[in-house]
């Protein structure tokens, strides 16, 4: 049995974080966005009296972790009791860059739980999906639900919001740079604790308050993060200054960076302003112009494809 999905992207459209709590995780408040750019993932099962796995990424990870996000689902899968015996090939067909803030890894991993549910017809409930998703890291649910969504707790509650009426688009500036989101937490942590970065009052949000507080975000665009990334990137952050030139209306670094976006309201202006931006980009700077995803829009990208499995996996 074979399957082909497509695993949109995110941008944080704003990111607050409050204060490392006693389980040494951030409680934070963050509006994640579903954006065009995408993965492709192919995954195959041949039933089988044991259980392996190969996992492939083109083009090839560098430097290739010692365990991929794939890997630590298919461990989990395996500790619940929920994976069948047999041989699973996943291959990704990667355009989320590694790294970058854009939820690549978290977003791959979604998708493969997706598929594996229709394919070996796992009767899992949303919240026993979520579970699974949370126990891989504190993205993953978001990429189960896709569209516009708040973010609370520790990223990993989600709350789907009204998406239907929103045409933008972002530019996406994307560096060849990995960031470890782990150093960066770190770096906030010590700076926070010298009082070189203020501590953030974290709101506790109500139902009646996540389209309010969307707004909120949306409108400063604050990421907590974006002191440390300017210093740490100076020659990237003049980045979000050129996209507010070529008529972005807001500009910021995505997640721990090091990727930047800028919203533009229409396509034309997208691509305008990218095509501006590249012309004076360097070879190690990738500019996108893509669409922000409803959630229905995402759905069906995770719904797949059932292909013919005399074929072999691309």
């Amino acid at each position: 049995m074979r399957m082909r999905v497509i695993a949109p992207a995110k941008i944080n459209r704003f990111l607050w974080i409050g204060t490392r709590d006693a389980r040494g995780y951030h409680p934070l408040v963050t509006g994640f966005q579903s954006i065009g750019l995408a993965d492709v993932v192919t995954i195959m099962w041949i039933p089988g009296d044991t259980h392996q796995r190969r996992i492939g990424f083109h083009p090839p990870l560098h430097p290739p972790p010692a365990q991929t996000t794939l890997d630590v689902l298919f461990e989990e899968l395996l500790r619940r009791d929920l994976l069948p015996p047999g041989t699973w090939t996943v291959a990704i067909q990667k355009r989320i860059p590694a790294g970058s803030g854009l939820g690549g890894g978290s977003a791959d991993a979604a998708a493969v739980l997706h598929a594996m549910t229709r394919m070996i017809d796992l009767d899992l409930s949303y919240r026993e999906m979520v579970d699974i998703a949370r126990s891989i890291g504190m993205d993953v649910p978001f990429f189960l639900v896709g569209g516009r969504a708040l973010g609370t707790g520790y990223g990993d509650v989600i709350w789907p919001l009204p998406d239907e009426d929103d045409p933008g688009w972002v530019v996406l500036v994307i560096p060849r740079v990995t960031v470890s989101t782990t150093e960066m937490y770190g770096q906030l942590d010590r700076e926070r604790a010298i009082g070189a970065l203020p501590v953030p009052h974290m709101p506790a949000p109500r139902p009646e308050e996540a389209v309010r507080i969307w707004q909120d975000g949306v409108r400063t665009a604050r990421n907590d993060f974006q002191p440390i990334l300017d210093r740490r990137f100076a020659s990237l952050a003049s980045w979000r200054k050129r996209l507010r030139d070529v008529g972005a209306v807001t500009a910021q670094w995505t997640g721990s960076g090091a990727a930047l976006w800028g919203w533009f309201p229409t396509s034309a202006d997208a691509w305008a302003a990218a095509a501006r931006l590249r012309s004076t980009a360097p070879e190690d700077v990738a500019i996108h112009a893509v669409p922000l995803l409803s959630r229905t829009t995402v759905q069906q990208w995770l719904a797949g494809i059932r292909l013919d499995t005399r074929t072999t996996v691309a």
